[in-house]
């Protein structure tokens, strides 16, 4: 629902924990497809959903599992605020421990991708020669300036494994 009514399909909590993402101008938005309900829950019947830490959810990972991680990017530039998906906000220190959960369950034989900004600091933080480090062209779909959205940016995709 949020995702056809809100802004851009944004999601976004402030720093008190609500909900505030403005509602979206949507002339004829699809507030409930069936279909594609049914699609998801047949999909997610045996998911476990969690909400909690990534140290939390990266813990379960075992020998052999291929974790997708894609936390709140870096900031490209001084003007860039959104670096949070909670109240709790992402630091710099939180995306180290991200790296360091990573460089473990890379020693564990746990397959990692992960994206983030296309960054000095993020190229820094992944540096390692366990990881390779990809430059990829990503179109941005949300922007407060509609003219930008279509534009491409570099992103970086960083993964633990050969291809």
């Amino acid at each position: 629902y949020l995702n056809h009514t809100c802004y851009n399909g944004l999601y976004r909590l402030n720093k008190r924990g609500q909900f505030n993402v403005p509602y979206g101008r949507y002339k004829n938005p699809k507030y409930c497809d069936e279909e594609n309900l049914l699609a998801v829950s047949r999909a997610l019947m045996n998911v476990d959903v969690l909400c909690c830490s990534f140290e939390e959810a990266l813990q379960l990972a075992r020998p052999g599992d291929f974790v997708y991680c894609d936390p709140p990017y870096i900031p490209i530039s001084k003007t860039s605020s959104f670096t949070s998906y909670t109240s709790e906000g992402f630091t710099l220190t939180d995306h180290e421990n991200l790296r360091n959960y990573i460089l473990g369950l890379t020693m564990k034989n746990v397959r990692i991708m992960l994206t983030n900004s296309d960054t000095d600091v993020t190229k820094n933080l992944y540096n390692i020669p366990y990881f390779q480090i990809y430059r990829l062209q990503t179109k941005r779909l949300i922007n407060c300036n509609s003219k930008r959205r279509a534009n491409y940016i570099n992103e970086l995709l960083i993964i633990n494994y050969h291809i």
